[in-house]
């Protein structure tokens, strides 16, 4: 059975806003992980245990040029 790939493909206009998924440092306020899905950003700081009051989940809306 073929392997299931999923689509993280970004628009493909010009000027069009996205949504995307990370998981940010508090403290020196760098992006560790970025993704399309919401699901799976969750799903990796859920699983890799990140210290909630160090490492937050952040939704940003980001504009292609």
């Amino acid at each position: 059975m073929p392997k299931q790939t999923k689509s993280n493909k970004l628009p493909s206009n010009k000027n069009e806003f996205v949504l995307i998924y990370g998981i940010i440092c508090l403290k020196t306020k760098k992006l560790l992980k970025v993704d399309l899905s919401e699901k799976e950003i969750w799903y990796e700081f859920s699983t890799s245990m990140y210290d909630e009051s160090k490492y937050s989940v952040i939704k940003l809306q980001i504009k292609l040029q």
